[in-house]
């Protein structure tokens, strides 16, 4: 039997851990496949230790393929002493016509020979949200999205919103789109103790757990003054949050949620744990009082699905990505009104119970990888 060839660009970006999780959860949804429709996945990256990531999702037709390109010396000479002849004169490429579909497709990669080209664009955030942005990333975001938009290939988006965004920035768009709503596969955490995690991360009452980078566009900032609302009437409820607590286009911006959570007298009321161990990430969503995601503006949220996959209450920002992805255990709030979401807190936090709603996140998953392979018919 020959199976499909699925060649994967694979980088562990700290700056954008939700990006290797889209990546991770595409390979682990090959699992719900039949075997016989499971594909050959070739991890490409710079770094072996990539593919050992990837490797713990358990999946057994892998391999690697390192994105280094080695040069002779009169090559290596040529490129330091002038890079633009170098770049005219010296064309060495990966023969990828093994490969059925590479993905995500990136113009700056080697590649030669691919049957079909596989875009991905998670969101068209710089286009709404530009003040978020440097000039030179919208710059190199938009020349991306120019170049997709006149291709012949497939651009896979994650959502009808997205989709949406792509018509009205591109309207004479030539590329054609496919929505595959991706879902996520989680690592085991059942197996740690949630008393000794709460013990070790100082967690002493019922809490609101908010696992999102310290991006400026999540919005933490509506989630403190709401608990601020509620500290100033007697309140006391416990939100934590996680995640990489620096946004390189933003620097100040954590150091301003910190000042403001110690000026107002927040320091028990708001726990920043900074960036965790995954599964105790998910574990301590999994016993959270609900998840809080605030954000402005999502392509398809990772949170959202994570919340999903574990049947987890979320409070949402009322964008219409979010009203795509959640139709149960919900509650939604506008993101600019600290008072309502004050309000969905409240209520929350004085229920004894919260009645959830019992899905079948597999279906999710299997749907996640038939859709994808899909592109290869």
């Amino acid at each position: 039997m020959k199976r499909k060839k699925v060649g994967i660009i694979f980088t562990n970006d700290s700056n954008w851990v939700g990006g290797m999780y889209y990546l991770l959860s595409l390979v682990s949804s090959f699992l719900t496949l039949d075997d016989k429709d499971k594909p050959q996945v070739i991890i490409f990256s710079w770094e072996v230790k990539d593919f050992d990531i990837v490797k713990n999702t358990g999946y057994p037709y892998l391999s690697f393929l390192n994105l280094y390109i080695p040069y002779t010396l009169p090559e290596r000479v040529l490129k330091k002493i002038s890079p633009n002849l170098f770049n005219k004169l010296i064309n060495k490429q990966f023969d990828s016509s093994v490969i059925d579909i590479i993905f995500p497709f990136n113009f700056q990669d080697k590649f030669i020979n691919i049957s079909k080209k596989v875009f991905w664009v998670p969101d068209f955030q710089d286009f709404f949200y530009p003040e978020f942005f440097t000039k030179a990333e919208i710059e190199h975001r938009e020349h991306y999205q120019n170049e997709i938009a006149n291709q012949n290939g497939v651009l896979v988006l994650s959502s009808k919103s997205v989709q949406q965004d792509f018509y009205t920035i591109f309207p004479n768009a030539v590329c054609p789109t496919k929505i595959i709503n991706f879902a996520v596969t989680h690592p085991s955490y059942s197996h740690l103790n949630i008393d000794a995690l709460k013990n070790k991360f100082k967690i002493f009452q019922e809490y609101f757990f908010a696992p999102n980078q310290f991006w400026k566009h999540k919005n933490h900032l509506i989630v403190i003054k709401a608990v601020k609302m509620l500290k100033d009437q007697g309140k006391e409820p416990l939100v934590v949050f996680t995640g990489k607590e620096y946004d390189y286009r933003n620097p100040t911006y954590f150091n301003d949620l910190k000042n403001f959570v110690t000026e107002n007298n927040l320091t028990k009321n708001i726990l920043f744990l900074g960036f965790i161990d995954r599964a105790e990430q998910l574990q301590l969503m999994h016993h959270a009082k609900a998840v809080i995601q605030p954000s402005l503006f999502e392509g398809w949220s990772t949170v959202v699905e994570d919340a999903k996959a574990m049947n987890q209450f979320v409070i949402a920002s009322d964008i219409d990505v979010h009203r795509e992805q959640l139709n149960n255990n919900c509650r939604f709030f506008s993101p600019n009104d600290e008072i309502a979401l004050a309000k969905i807190i409240l209520e929350l936090h004085e229920l004894p119970e919260l009645m959830k709603q019992k899905n079948d996140y597999t279906v999710n998953v299997k749907l996640f990888a038939e859709s994808f392979m899909e592109l290869l018919s």
